[in-house]
């Protein structure tokens, strides 16, 4: 029996191409359609009754909602698409661009998914629950995580679908633990929040309840003044907020910064450098992390650090056990826990 697989080889393409070309879909050229159904027919292929069969596509989705936290999520995304290699799978990258609700002409979420045959959807987020559904440009993604296809959220909880979350609060627990250890008394923080429909970072977001609730389980305390909420993956923002900690305070300035990602991580740096500062001599930091650095790096950062493909083997395996049709029983959430690396940005401070 000759199967979609067999027609792949033959001309030498994927086998989504031959589904997509067998089904009608437009986003193959003609050429190759007219090339694979030729072959289909000269091979004996019954390609009547394809809608009705249910062909698979082997296409899966991916969305990243906001395009500032790509290079975050860059590892993560790398080892997914080469999880789903291994299985057969292609992955096509849905752009909010193109599918907004409501935008002229365009479809939603749901309804772009359906029309590419996607077999499921990954969606990395780092935007609260509440506040995805407060933020207008978004609000098309309730129709996708509640819709027919599976979905898979990295990076954050929906209560809707199933979700791979690193454990952010054992990191950020772990690196205060250790910070204070060290001496520290004047600590600040530069945490990424989610944003509103104007772009401007929501307070009392996932990282500003994970931070307090991480200083309340060492009994500590921070003023509000040593916090500053940007926008989560922004390095411009992280470095303005960096230089106003350091010049604002002048003499008090901290005496160290946990930065809760990479990019927020470079922009601070840039600015400790920037106002004349030596790390860890002058000012100490430390950083959860998802990016592996070089070896040859001066600097090795304080940090807990997350291995992006532990994450992206853990959704890639809840995404194919949701497209087996295995039905989801109330709130499933894999936390990956990480590694903490001592580095050498952290210096002892006399108590």
């Amino acid at each position: 029996m000759v199967t979609l697989k067999d027609i792949a080889a033959v001309c030498e393409v994927n086998y989504s191409t031959v589904s997509k070309a067998l089904n009608g879909y437009t986003d193959i050229s003609e050429c190759t359609r007219k090339r694979i159904i030729d072959a289909a027919l000269r091979m004996g292929y019954r390609t009547e009754g394809v809608q009705d069969a249910k062909e698979r596509t082997w296409l899966m989705g991916i969305m990243i909602l906001d395009d500032e936290t790509l290079p975050l999520y860059q590892a993560v995304l790398l080892g997914i698409h080469a999880c789903l290699t291994k299985r057969g799978y292609d992955m096509v990258l849905i752009h909010q661009a193109e599918t907004g609700r409501g935008a002229p002409g365009g479809m939603g979420y749901l309804a772009k998914a359906r029309h590419l045959g996607l077999e499921g959807v990954f969606i990395l987020s780092g935007v609260d629950e509440q506040i995805l559904f407060r933020t207008g440009r978004l609000r098309g993604i309730r129709d996708l995580l509640t819709g027919e296809i599976p979905v898979v959220v990295i990076d954050s909880t929906y209560r809707a679908c199933r979700c791979v979350v690193p454990g952010y609060e054992e990191g950020v627990n772990e690196l205060i633990k250790y910070i204070y250890g060290n001496g520290h008394r004047r600590v600040a923080f530069v945490h990424g929040d989610g944003a509103d429909d104007n772009g401007v970072p929501e307070r009392g977001g996932r990282w500003e309840r994970t931070l307090f609730a991480a200083l309340a389980a060492n009994s500590r305390e921070v003023s509000g003044d040593m916090v500053r909420c940007v926008r989560a993956g922004h390095m411009s923002e992280a470095y303005s907020a960096a230089a106003e900690l350091i010049q604002s305070w002048h003499w008090l300035r901290p005496t160290c910064v946990l930065f809760t990602d990479d990019s927020l991580l470079k922009g601070g740096m840039a600015a400790i450098r920037d106002c004349g500062l030596r790390i860890p001599e002058d000012i100490s930091v430390a950083a959860l992390q998802f990016m592996a650095q070089r070896e040859d790096e001066v600097l090795r950062v304080s940090s807990w650090r997350f291995d992006p493909v532990r994450i992206a083997d853990a959704a890639v395996e809840l995404m194919l056990a949701g497209a087996a049709g295995h039905r989801l029983h109330g709130n499933r959430v894999l936390t990956i826990s990480g590694t903490f690396c001592p580095g050498n940005t952290v210096a002892k401070v006399s108590k």
